[in-house]
């Protein structure tokens, strides 16, 4: 697995979704990982890509920055042989520039993530 890769990871409670792996964590055995999902109204829209941003994509689609988890390169390896997870075309090194960035700049990138990445993290809440 590397930085860039997009894996397609089938979830039996919901559909597949193409996760993003954004950055190796330090210990070099995890990644941040963002999950692609169709944008909605109420998608979070700090990052939008379109058609021609990766091959996957077949209409207007959402970095959904509060799914941002840590996935273990081990379990990824696994779903991989399992066929529960399928690698992807790897992500154009301008569109992972542009989803890089948005890790700091959405408000709903969970604070541990942002803290990995490096991002200022506050604990407020949000203003209403």
């Amino acid at each position: 697995m590397n930085v860039g890769n997009v894996v397609r990871i089938a979830d039996p409670r919901t559909k597949a979704h193409c996760w993003v792996l954004v950055v190796e964590t330090a210990n070099a055995k995890q990644f941040i990982g963002v999950m692609l999902v169709s944008l909605k109204p109420h998608s979070d829209r700090t990052v939008i890509l379109q058609v021609g941003d990766h091959p996957f994509i077949q209409h207007e689609t959402s970095v959904d920055y509060g799914s941002a988890t840590v996935l273990v390169t081990s379990k990824l390896d696994s779903w991989v042989s399992s066929k529960r997870a399928a690698l992807q075309q790897p992500m154009d090194p301008a569109v992972m520039h542009r989803i890089r960035h948005g890790v700091c700049d959405s408000t709903r990138t969970p604070n541990h993530v942002k803290a990995v990445m490096g991002c200022p993290v506050t604990n407020a809440p949000p203003i209403h």
